[in-house]
């Protein structure tokens, strides 16, 4: 073979494998945008049924490069929106351990800047105001019912609290004095 076959033949696979190449990339591209719109409708659906955490899970496994800011960032922005608004309901109805917990998810979950912060019904400023009031209502909560004697109550409740804002100073103290005073209290009762 002369020498100008060779290098026609070369010429010849090298598009021949780029066309391949560029078929099997576009059945990838192809297959990520419709597992990327299957996804999406999944997310869809979370949100509409009202799982919140589970689509806020669900948009973080999805591929940056396949998804569409704008679209995934409305379903991000009403799952947080969704979860504020339950904490809310919590926190009128008193029932401060889940609003507290609600509160610090979309805290955790919060976006730091940009535009989804214009969407939230509530500001970072706001839901750190009410997850600091849960604190205090479950703080106050705990109180009572340790000088009512509900010493196990008391500990659930603080116990709770650290869950929340495991820096709670209160809370740590106030949890180990009640808890030294139920184990002498166990163990007077047992004597």
């Amino acid at each position: 073979m002369t020498a100008k076959k060779r290098i026609l033949l070369l010429v010849l696979m090298g598009v021949l494998s780029m066309s391949c190449a560029s078929r099997m990339q576009n059945g990838t591209n192809s297959e990520k945008a419709v597992e990327a719109e299957n996804i999406y409708t999944e997310i869809e659906i979370l949100v509409k049924k009202g799982d919140y955490t589970e689509a806020l899970e669900r948009i973080g496994t999805v591929d940056p490069g396949a998804a569409s800011e704008a679209r995934y960032g409305a379903l991000y922005r009403d799952a947080l929106n969704g979860i504020a608004d339950g904490g809310m309901d919590y926190y009128k109805a008193g029932d401060y351990t889940r609003a507290g917990h609600a509160f610090e998810y979309v805290i955790g979950h919060m976006p730091h800047g940009g535009r989804a912060d214009d969407n939230l019904r509530y500001s970072p400023e706001q839901i750190r105001s009410l997850a600091a009031a849960c604190e205090d209502k479950m703080m106050q909560e705990g109180l009572m019912k340790y000088r009512e004697g509900n010493l196990g109550e008391a500990i659930t409740i603080w116990k709770e609290l650290l869950k929340i804002n495991p820096g709670h100073s209160e809370a740590k103290k106030a949890l180990k004095t009640a808890t030294v005073q139920l184990k002498n209290l166990n163990r007077i009762e047992s004597e």
